[in-house]
C-alpha cells in the first residue's frame, strides 16, 4: 500500500485570527518602538530643551566639572576658582596663540631678555658673529638681591638640580657625566652621549660672552642634553643659580 492511496488530510490547521493579530501587533511595536526612542534622543540632543537630556551612552559633553564663578565643595573656602599657589610655576604659553603679558613675561626678571611693549617681539642684538640674538639681561633684576644669603640658595639648588651633571665646581664632570664615561655611552653619530657645560671655561661662560639672562634662560629652557627647570625651579631660585654660577667662576678665576 502506498502513501497516496491514504486518505490522510496532512494540511495544517489555520492559525487563529486573534494570535494573527496579536504577532502583526508585536512586529509593528518591535519595529516602530525603537525608531521613535531614536528619534526621540537626535530631538533632545539637537533641540533646546531646559529638561536633562536622555543620555544612553556617558559621553565626555556630559561630565562633572567647575565652571568659573561657580561655588565648589571640594575646597574650603567654597569657591572652584583658586588663586595662585606660592612655589608653583605657571605653564601654559603656547607658540601658536603668543601673549606677552603672559606670566608676566614682559618683565626681564621672567625671562632674561627685552620683549618689545609695542608688538610683544624679542629685541634683538647684533652678536660679534653677525648673528642676531635677544637683548639679554647684564646684571639682575629688580625682584632680587644679591647677597650672601642669596648666593647660598643658588649653591642649594644648584647642588639639587646641576652639581649631577655639571659637578660641584661647575667644570662638567659629575656623577651623571663620569658614569657615561665609564659605559661609554655614545649617540648614533658618535658622540658623547652626554658632554655638560664647563661653566669656568671663560671663552665661552665669561659674563661679557655669556649674559646673565642667557644663562637664566637655559636654565628655563634647557639647551642640548640639559632639559628645561623652568618648571622646577621658582624664578628667583633660577637667578639664584646664576650667581652662584659667577661666584664660581670668579673663585676659579683667581
Amino acid at each position: 500500500m502506498k502513501l497516496s492511496d491514504l486518505d490522510l488530510d496532512l494540511r495544517l490547521p489555520k492559525p487563529p485570527m486573534v494570535l494573527v493579530a496579536v504577532l502583526v501587533a508585536v512586529l509593528v511595536i518591535g519595529m516602530f518602538v525603537p525608531m521613535g526612542i531614536a528619534s526621540a534622543i537626535w530631538f533632545k540632543r539637537n533641540y533646546f530643551d531646559p529638561n536633562p537630556r536622555i543620555h544612553i551612552f556617558l559621553d565626555m559633553d556630559d561630565q562633572a566639572k567647575g565652571k568659573a564663578q561657580a561655588s565648589s565643595d571640594v575646597f574650603k573656602n567654597g569657591q572652584t576658582m583658586q588663586a595662585y599657589v606660592p612655589g608653583t610655576v605657571a605653564w601654559g604659553r603656547t607658540t601658536n596663540l603668543p601673549d606677552p603679558t603672559m606670566l608676566k613675561d614682559d618683565d626681564l626678571a621672567y625671562r632674561g631678555f627685552e620683549v618689545s611693549t609695542q608688538t610683544g617681539e624679542t629685541v634683538l642684538v647684533e652678536a660679534a658673529d653677525g648673528t642676531a640674538t635677544p637683548k639679554y639681561i647684564d646684571g639682575y633684576p629688580d625682584i632680587v638681591t644679591v647677597d650672601k644669603a642669596f648666593v647660598e640658595r643658588g649653591r642649594q639648588q644648584f647642588m639639587i638640580h646641576c652639581y649631577t651633571c655639571h659637578g660641584a665646581d661647575g667644570q662638567g664632570n659629575g656623577p651623571n657625566k663620569r658614569e657615561m664615561d665609564r659605559l661609554a655611552l655614545i649617540t648614533e653619530t658618535g658622540t658623547l652621549a652626554l658632554v655638560p657645560a664647563n661653566f669656568t671655561d671663560a671663552t665661552k661662560f665669561a659674563q661679557a660672552i655669556y649674559p646673565n639672562g642667557k644663562l637664566f634662560n637655559t636654565i628655563t629652557h634647557g639647551q642640548g642634553t640639559m632639559n628645561a627647570l623652568g618648571p622646577m625651579i621658582e624664578v628667583k631660585d633660577r637667578w639664584a643659580i646664576v650667581a652662584y654660577v659667577r661666584a664660581l667662576q670668579r673663585a676659579q678665576a683667581q
